[in-house]
C-alpha cells in the first residue's frame, strides 16, 4: 500500500486567508489548490499532515498563485 502524500501550502510572514497552514491530498500527481492563496506561498511535499523534518519529502518551493 502506498503512503498518502500531501501538499503543504503556507505563507511565511503573512498567514494565508484562512489563517492556518493548509494540507491538500496529492493523488495521481495532482491536487486541488485552495482558492484563497495570495502572494508568495511556500509549498512542501509531506508524507503526513505535519511539518516535522522527518515528514517533509521535498521543498520548500515558492509559488505565486494568480
Amino acid at each position: 500500500m502506498l503512503t498518502p502524500l500531501y501538499l503543504l501550502l503556507d505563507r511565511l510572514l503573512t498567514i494565508i486567508a484562512s489563517g492556518s497552514t493548509q494540507f491538500e491530498p496529492l493523488a495521481n500527481g495532482a491536487c486541488v489548490v485552495p482558492q484563497n492563496l495570495v502572494g508568495e506561498t511556500y509549498m512542501m511535499l509531506t508524507k503526513s499532515r505535519s511539518v516535522a523534518d522527518a515528514e517533509v519529502l521535498a521543498g520548500p518551493s515558492v509559488i505565486q498563485p494568480s
